[in-house]
């Protein structure tokens, strides 16, 4: 009886030291981990990175000299590895066939969702790429709204197609089904990215010509890429 009761005791008091470990770990260690990590690593890293990008907006690196307008053609990968969010899982559909009403509700605030998303992608990356969109490539504000918004139609068009494959076809099939939409795609993006360039090219020519002065570094760079496709 004796050694049932110590037993019992020693299990006991294992298992409130394990629950004390546990308490100290969540309510101390990990807070003060990501305070710490935060403090020290994110905090330096998100002012330093600031200056730089301030600085960007104030006179542009050497590096940048070298680096074509073409490059914004890899925009094209930024394009894929989303889809609409529905918020609706395989098991929620059991009870949302008894209302409809919020079945549809819930997947209409989900496809909101996620044009929303899309758009505000697009001007963080905007606010991220400005210093070179306007102090290296030499573009305006309304150049960016043409080439957001063909960005953001070509993306929701992939994106409703991915969504409506990923229903009736999984597997092996969707990927091989894939191929030639990611080509058709690439064409697409390749056929806009050079109309888009060569129209900023022509209306740079015309302006050039009325203030007699050389074409800039967008024309150049323009017909340079349209003559590739």
């Amino acid at each position: 009886m004796d050694e049932i009761e110590a037993r019992v005791g020693a299990s006991l008091s294992y298992n409130q030291i394990h629950c004390v470990d546990w308490t100290v770990f969540v309510y101390f260690v990990l807070p003060a981990t990501v305070i710490s990590v935060f403090v020290y690593f994110v905090l330096p890293a998100t002012v330093i990175s600031f200056f730089i990008y301030r600085s960007w907006w104030l006179e542009m690196p050497n590096w940048m000299d070298g680096v074509p307008i073409q490059l914004l053609a890899l925009f094209f990968l930024l394009l894929w590895g989303d889809h609409f969010h529905t918020y609706v899982r395989e098991a929620d559909r059991i009870f949302l066939r008894k209302n409809k009403k919020l079945f549809l509700q819930l997947k209409q605030w989900g496809i909101i969702y996620s044009y929303l998303y899309q758009c505000l992608s697009v001007l963080g990356v905007g606010i991220a790429i400005g210093p070179f969109w306007y102090q290296h490539f030499q573009l305006h504000t309304g150049d960016f709204i043409l080439f957001s918004g063909l960005w953001v139609s070509l993306k929701w068009l992939i994106m409703a197609i991915k969504g409506k494959w990923n229903v009736q076809v999984r597997g092996w099939r969707s990927l091989l089904r894939g191929i030639p939409f990611f080509i058709g795609a690439l064409i697409v993006w390749g056929t806009w990215f050079s109309v888009f360039f060569t129209a900023e090219c022509w209306l740079a020519f015309t302006a050039n010509r009325i203030q007699h002065r050389p074409l800039n570094f967008v024309c150049t760079s323009s017909i340079y890429f349209s003559s590739q496709f």
